[in-house]
């Protein structure tokens, strides 16, 4: 059994606790996020995130629904700094119960007559991660020449020659940026 599962309230028997059908049980807890290097997610005792489920026990399965949500730190990839990420996700989840087939091998298992919540966390805060992770959408990143954030002021190195080929679209640039019709 895993431990931090129970002590982090994410692991419930749901055998002992809703026994039979149209049974319901609320949970709540919290626990600690981080995004590893390997980009995942490393779910731990702590308070970076809260959930309020309910959890209602139906025929050949459990239905669970509520709320995540919390904020925890991700690294910026332009400039490298971290930043909070906030997340509020609603959950509304099926765990089947008995061994699944292969069609079904997608789907949330109670398993042991135990209802494991961390894999259902995990993909709620996953898809929930912004495709493009900046501290600010108009974050300029490091200087490609000498790495200085650039987030602090200009790093004083030369500008980038722009190649002559595609000198037609920074005057166009230009343009649109003056409001000139282009």
């Amino acid at each position: 059994m895993n431990d931090r599962r129970v002590e982090t309230g994410m692991l419930i028997d749901v055998e002992s606790a809703m026994p039979s059908v149209h049974d319901h049980k609320h949970v709540a807890g919290s626990a600690g996020v981080r995004l590893t290097e390997e980009y995942e997610l490393d779910l731990s005792a702590g308070d970076d995130m809260r959930w309020s489920l309910e959890l209602t026990r139906i025929s050949g399965a459990v239905a669970v629904e509520g709320t995540l949500e919390g904020s925890f730190e991700l690294t910026c990839y332009r400039c490298l700094a971290p930043f909070a990420f906030s997340f509020s996700v609603p959950i509304r989840e099926h765990y089947l119960f008995g061994s699944l087939t292969e069609e079904e091998s997608d789907e949330y298992e109670v398993e042991g007559g135990k209802l494991d919540l961390e894999p259902v966390f995990r993909d709620a805060i996953m898809l929930s991660l912004p495709m493009r992770r900046v501290c600010r959408s108009d974050c300029p990143g490091l200087c490609p020449t000498c790495g200085a954030d650039l987030n602090e002021g200009s790093c004083g190195c030369p500008a980038k020659k722009v190649d002559s080929r595609l000198a037609p679209l920074e005057e166009l640039r230009r343009k649109m940026a003056g409001g000139g019709d282009a």
